[in-house]
């Protein structure tokens, strides 16, 4: 009777976990999306930038109106944003089971993975006119190869993407692994569609 009342109590544990753990990774997803455009919003209002336009996942404004430093601060602030926040995300988790810190992690280490396709084509010498990400429009600024911020930016993809899911299968288990990276996705994805209704217009995540 004790086992069966202790298997009864267990089952709805594990599955508000599950569930913590899926919806914290959906907003997790979201929100970093949201914050990384308000780091590049407020530097831009901070640089005195004109005609500033706050998007879904892409922040505007009239680069004519501030220096090139300033162009390159407000492109290279989101990066640095995802960035930092990731490293005390992974700081913070190592004593930690928070889905939410986990989640975080992940999200801003998957960012990274955009400037992959990047990175790639020019090793190989192929166009990369159609590329427009923070990291390429700061080092253009700049007037700087934009592989000085990629290669870091990939390193920390390859290493947060490792270390979150890993970590979250050692404290939680596969289950909880598995939640967090698909609710990261579908908040990716949600914020993609409730936040381009609220914030419409940009060129996309970058």
């Amino acid at each position: 009777m004790q086992h069966a009342l202790t298997t009864t109590q267990t089952i709805p544990s594990q599955v508000q976990k599950y569930v913590r753990w899926f919806f914290m990774a959906i907003i997790a997803g979201a929100l970093h999306i949201f914050l990384h455009e308000v780091a590049h919003y407020s530097a831009a209002l901070v640089a005195g930038a004109e005609n500033i336009s706050f998007h879904w996942a892409y922040v505007d404004h009239d680069p004519a109106s501030v220096s090139a430093g300033a162009n390159a601060a407000i492109a290279l602030i989101g990066p640095l944003f995802t960035d930092l926040t990731m490293l005390l995300a992974w700081g913070f988790s190592q004593r930690s089971t928070s889905a939410f810190l986990h989640a975080w992690g992940f999200t801003a280490a998957f960012r990274n993975l955009a400037v992959l396709p990047f990175t790639i084509k020019i090793l190989i010498g192929a166009d990369t006119s159609t590329f427009f990400f923070d990291e390429v429009r700061g080092a253009s600024a700049l007037g700087i190869s934009p592989l000085y911020f990629t290669v870091i930016s990939l390193a920390l993809f390859f290493f947060g993407i490792h270390f979150f899911s890993r970590n979250a299968k050692l404290k939680e288990g596969r289950t909880a692994q598995v939640l967090m990276i698909v609710g990261t996705f579908v908040g990716i994805y949600l914020w993609s569609v409730f936040g381009a209704m609220l914030f419409p217009g940009g060129h996309g995540i970058n």
